[in-house]
């Protein structure tokens, strides 16, 4: 829908789109995830410029740093989560502060961005072994 305030739109899409093109036209994506989702296209959203706002869990709590917890390397927005917490409220407050910054500090928004692009988006050693070590205990 149209809102004069963030002057833009807001776009659902089911189906085949091509993934470069479309993010590389777009400025925020949303993944209201509360699962581990398979679905790995928010890295090709990062490549093109297009700053992920998230849920704190699974690959995205291992690939999503958000700007607001390290200036230097953070490419997004991420739900403060705890237990006292509503999720859908988190994830709104999480998508708020990527909308406010987008419309307030377009310098700050542009760093998230050149973040994004210039991250390599792999996972270090540390989280590597990591998980070897859940994936261990869970098979023997």
């Amino acid at each position: 829908e149209n809102h004069s305030a963030l002057d833009g739109r807001w776009i659902l899409i089911e189906g085949k789109i091509n993934e470069p093109q479309f993010f590389a036209s777009s400025d925020i994506t949303l993944l209201p995830y509360l699962y581990n989702s398979s679905d790995l296209s928010y890295l090709t959203a990062i490549k093109y410029g297009c700053v992920p706002v998230a849920f704190p869990c699974g690959i995205y709590n291992d690939t999503i740093e958000d700007i607001f917890d390290n200036i230097l390397t953070g490419i997004g927005f991420k739900a403060n989560i705890s237990s006292d917490t509503n999720n859908e409220v988190a994830f709104l407050n999480a998508a708020l502060k990527a909308l406010n910054l987008y419309s307030e500090n377009p310098s700050g928004w542009n760093l998230i961005i050149k973040n994004g692009i210039n991250n390599k988006l792999e996972w270090n050693f540390e989280t590597i072994e990591k998980y070897n070590t859940i994936y261990e205990k869970i098979l023997y």
